[in-house]
């Protein structure tokens, strides 16, 4: 039976193994079968049946394991020649051993023309240092490594992205590197122009915003340009206007040349309104402020025009008003007395009524409105959408009758809304029209039901006020370069019984007021032009705050853009008067520090107080 299956043993293989078995079984000691019983023999051959068994049940899970093997191993295979990436695996010299198909593709290669040569070959002259030290990392680390360079395909270069890690041979003795090579060009591209493309946008940015900054030194420019000669030109007219200097038809002819350079003043203003919104460099200065005051300064300015053309100017409320409210008095002023101006400027006869009116809801800040009603020509309700854009007249007659350039409202809409607000309006033809003005109010304090404010019958009694009634007694220095204001400001000032030193320069200002304060007898105010050689008023007047000076600083400028006021104050000056500046408006500023009747050096504000006059 033995012999028989050793004859019939099955593949070469098998009879090699019997052979080898029976050569081994030589060198041991046989098991003595003849003196064994009977019975111990056929439980040996059973046992032996059984290890038998045992060992053909073992040698159909090995051929299983192997045949899965064999299959896992071609599927690995199509995995790896049919993956979209290139993978290479090369040895510790950088020799390919095997590679996939995209990784020869991606070389432009045959698969066979890849193999058993150094991958570093095929990358470029400038790469390589790079890419040897990127294979120097892989087989010295267990993590993986990655790196950029640049291969050739067919003398072109291409960007790839490799990933490697470190592995063993198939005997577990060599180290080699698994690599996943992916060209990455288009991506290197793209990242190219995104660069080029944000480049090209900074500096397209960097170019508006010194475009930006050039219409805004431009603007502020013009307007100092402008406003010094346009101060000269006013307040000369306004000193020879004195009836104790002109007959009657030279009064009249300088009258003329004051209304239109003042005409001429508020389109200048409006034109800088614009471009300054337009540039989105307007910015509200909130701050609390009495509500009362804005429609007294309101009606004070637009009263000249409503009587000269005997028009009633009627202001009421229909709600309580509050004393004080959160906004910007500046912006607040110009779209009133636009609004009522224009009211004023429209109607040939009648009434113009203001009421106002305070809305208040739980949770929510207060608003404020302003209902400006005429009885003048009204608008064509076709035209009313184009009212509020610049440059735009409802109708060109009317136009020249009446005059204007079409930028009030829009600026007047545009401040609104920077206001927290907006303007609107209804109209009829031939009846009249209602703007009505609504802004944010803040938190308004004191609240109570006041009478509505009188109205004055003349531009005169609109101004008069007890400061116009004090006379102003100190030492002012003045501060200002421009000869011709010079001698204007001292006339002004001099008129005023005030005792006028004065200074071409901040550097001269500066010494003259150390120098007063060190005599014993410092000026009571100085007006401080803010453009001047050798040392600005900015500087002038920042010197004079660290050296001690406590006296009040009044700036006079032509700067009016967005923080320019702020810039004044912040240096230490108390108030700010822009020009073209009247005498009034200058009398009112100075009487805020020199309104006692007290003698020349007897009063010192002590810096005290800030006036802004515009």
């Amino acid at each position: 039976m033995n012999e028989k299956h050793a004859v019939d043993s099955g593949p070469p293989q098998a009879t090699d193994l019997r052979r080898e078995a029976e050569q081994r079984l030589r060198g041991k000691e046989a098991i003595p079968v003849h003196s064994m019983a009977e019975a111990d023999v056929r439980a040996l051959l059973h046992e032996l049946q059984v290890h038998q068994i045992e060992l053909e049940m073992q040698n159909e899970e090995l051929l299983r394991t192997r045949k899965a093997a064999e299959e896992a191993s071609e599927k690995y295979y199509d995995l790896f020649d049919f993956a979209p990436v290139g993978y290479f695996l090369w040895d510790a010299q950088g020799r390919i051993l095997e590679v996939n198909l995209a990784g020869a593709t991606l070389l432009g290669l045959d698969r066979n023309a890849v193999t058993e040569k150094r991958f570093g070959q095929f990358v470029t002259m400038d790469d390589r240092p790079a890419f040897a030290d990127f294979c120097k990392r892989v087989l010295a680390a267990d993590a993986q490594q990655t790196c950029e360079v640049k291969v050739l395909k067919n003398g072109q270069a291409v960007y790839t992205l490799v990933e490697g890690i470190a592995t063993q041979d198939r005997q577990g003795q060599k180290r080699l590197c698994l690599a996943a090579v992916v060209d990455v060009t288009q991506q290197k591209h793209a990242d190219e122009a995104l660069t080029l493309a944000k480049s090209m946008a900074e500096q397209a940015k960097a170019k508006a915003e010194a475009a930006n900054r050039a219409k805004s030194e431009f603007l502020a420019n013009m307007s100092h340009e402008i406003r010094t000669p346009m101060t000269a030109i006013l307040g000369f007219t306004d000193l020879l206007a004195s009836p104790n200097l002109l007959c009657r038809e030279q009064r009249e002819f300088l009258v003329g040349i004051q209304r239109n350079g003042r005409a001429l003043l508020e389109l200048i203003g409006d034109i800088l309104d614009l471009s300054r919104i337009e540039a989105d460099r307007l910015t509200p200065e909130m701050a609390d402020c009495t509500l009362q005051q804005i429609i007294d300064d309101v009606l004070s300015v637009v009263q000249v025009r409503a009587a000269e053309k005997g028009l009633s100017l009627e202001v009421s409320h229909v709600s309580p008003l509050p004393e004080i409210i959160r906004t910007d008095p500046a912006c607040l002023r110009q779209v009133l007395t636009n609004l009522i101006g224009n009211a004023v400027k429209f109607t040939e006869h009648g009434t113009v009524r203001m009421i106002l009116r305070c809305m208040q809801a739980p949770g929510r800040p207060a608003r404020m409105q302003f209902a400006i009603s005429d009885t003048g020509i009204g608008i064509p309700a076709d035209k009313i959408g184009e009212l509020f854009e610049p440059f735009t007249q409802v109708d060109g007659s009317a136009s020249r009758r009446y005059g204007g350039t079409g930028l009030g409202l829009a600026i007047s809409r545009r401040l609104a809304r920077a206001l927290g607000g907006d303007v609107q309006v209804i109209s009829q033809l031939g009846k009249g029209s209602t703007f009505t003005l609504t802004i944010d109010a803040g938190s308004p304090r004191n609240m109570r039901v006041r009478q509505s404010p009188q109205v004055p019958s003349t531009a005169e009694e609109g101004l008069a006020s007890d400061e116009h009634d004090v006379p102003l007694h100190g030492r002012v220095l003045l501060a200002e370069d421009v000869p011709d204001l010079l001698v204007l400001f001292r006339q002004i000032l001099e008129q005023m019984n005030l005792e006028v030193e004065t200074a071409t320069d901040g550097n001269l200002a500066c010494e003259m007021a150390e120098k007063s304060q060190t005599e014993g007898r410092p000026y009571d105010l100085i007006l401080m032009d803010i453009q001047m050689p050798k040392t600005n008023g900015y500087e002038a007047t920042r010197r004079l705050r660290e050296h001690g000076w406590q006296g009040p600083i009044v700036a006079l400028t032509a700067c009016v853009m967005v923080g320019d006021r702020e810039r004044c104050l912040q240096v230490g000056c108390n108030g700010y008067l822009a020009k073209p500046i009247t005498a009034t408006g200058l009398r009112d500023t100075l009487a805020r520090y020199l309104r006692r009747g007290a003698a020349a050096g007897d009063q010192h504000s002590g810096g005290k107080g800030t006036a802004c006059v515009k």
